[in-house]
């Protein structure tokens, strides 16, 4: 057993499943995932997230396995070929890493990239460890080529930087780190996949064609692994009949498995999900039927929630159990004590700059720094001219405040 971060799980994985390159777009909380990605496989920054998709479909097409790194709202600009790729069919496994900000620390927005997952109806991870990232990571390009669609893997800061226990001798060699396979390690006896071409025989169809076919093959497939990835679980909450029944997903798992530590008494079974899309909707009703009151607890939005509407006592964030943003434990243990209630009104202390009071600047190892600088120079030369700087609404707003103060 060894300890180790989510981060350095996920580039252990990006190793171990002989990713060919790696293309992203900086910004939190990726931006050191992709640094470090660069130690252990080709990686290259992209002009923005739709060109890294296509690259990542390029290079795909020519049987390389890619992965996509990009925070949230990269997900938004790569979202037209990654809806097309769906009906279209790859070639080598597409694996997107989305890095979702709860509490929008250092973005523009706060949204779930787990809705990615319905839109363009492909494979979902949300990790909650550095265990179940590595594991993520192996199964996603498995699934991508056996189904021929990208998957994604939603991560958080909080996920990735948390220390976790790893099972060491299932996952990574054990002898001194080697560039290149060793028969005798047993995590490097798998030989190099062969490369998966994109199949022509899908220009036959018509694109009313392209998804028909889907729906006939591909879903249902991809609903049957749902259901096979927490089968185990299941089955064994289910033998333990309870009160509280709490579904989560990702880091909010962690959490629930403190508060259930600290609170022993709590009559609580708790479902884990990893495989979020398509959910696992019989495995989730054969848990639902063992409890009284079913609490859903996940970030940033009610993704999972939305759609066991109708089952069960059902209590999360559209019943005002939970806030819409991150979970802390506070908030699941209050949660658990108004179980009872039908809907609770949480008073929101809606943020200031001024209630906030930490000033929120451009961090000092941002990759764009040498142009911020540049630019900042260039202002501070024309200043009498009133020269404005425009920039798009991301980090680059962050330049407002000393010392750039563009």
């Amino acid at each position: 057993m060894t300890e180790m971060n989510g981060t350095d799980a996920l580039v252990l994985a990006a190793k171990h499943a002989n990713v060919a390159c790696a293309v992203g777009v900086p910004g939190y909380p990726v931006t050191r995932l992709m640094h470090d990605l660069s130690t252990a496989v080709v990686s290259e920054w992209m002009v923005n997230e739709k060109v890294a998709m296509e690259y990542a479909l390029g290079a795909s097409v020519a049987g390389k396995r890619v992965l996509v790194v990009t925070k949230h709202v990269g997900m938004n600009v790569l979202a037209d070929p990654l809806v097309s790729a769906t009906t279209h069919t790859i070639g080598s496994g597409i694996v997107i890493l989305a890095g979702d900000d709860p509490a929008v620390r250092m973005s523009q927005n706060e949204q779930d990239s787990r809705y990615y997952g319905l839109v363009a109806e492909v494979p979902v991870f949300d990790p909650k460890d550095a265990q179940s990232c590595y594991d993520s990571l192996i199964e996603a390009f498995d699934i991508s080529e056996t189904l021929s669609v990208p998957v994604i893997i939603r991560v958080t800061n909080r996920m990735m930087k948390r220390n976790s226990v790893m099972d060491a001798q299932n996952t990574f060699c054990r002898q001194d780190e080697h560039d290149r396979q060793d028969e005798t390690c047993d995590s490097c006896k798998n030989d190099e996949p062969v490369p998966l071409l994109y199949d022509r025989k899908m220009w036959h169809y018509t694109m009313r064609g392209k998804h028909q076919r889907f729906h006939e093959s591909v879903y249902d497939a991809e609903r049957a692994l749902a259901e096979k990835a927490i089968g185990a679980e299941v089955a064994a909450c289910a033998d333990k009949s309870s009160r509280i029944g709490i579904i989560s997903s990702g880091y909010p798992s962690v959490l629930v498995d403190e508060v259930i530590q600290r609170n022993d008494a709590i009559d609580i079974i708790h479902l884990s999900l990893t495989f979020v899309n398509p959910l696992p909707i019989k495995a989730i009703s054969q848990f639902a039927s063992s409890v009284e009151y079913i609490l859903v607890i996940e970030e940033t939005e009610p993704v999972i929630e939305q759609q066991l509407q109708g089952m069960g006592n059902l209590r999360g964030k559209l019943t005002g159990h939970l806030p819409h943003t991150i979970i802390e434990t506070n908030d699941i243990e209050n949660a658990i004590s108004g179980i009872e209630q039908h809907v609770v009104d949480i008073p929101v202390c809606v943020e200031t700059l001024e209630n906030r009071g930490e000033p929120r600047i451009i961090c000092p190892d941002c990759d764009f720094m040498v142009l911020y600088s540049a630019l900042s120079r260039l202002k501070e030369k024309y200043r009498e001219q009133g020269l404005i700087i425009a920039g798009d609404v991301g980090c680059s707003i962050r330049t407002t405040a000393p010392p750039l103060n563009l």
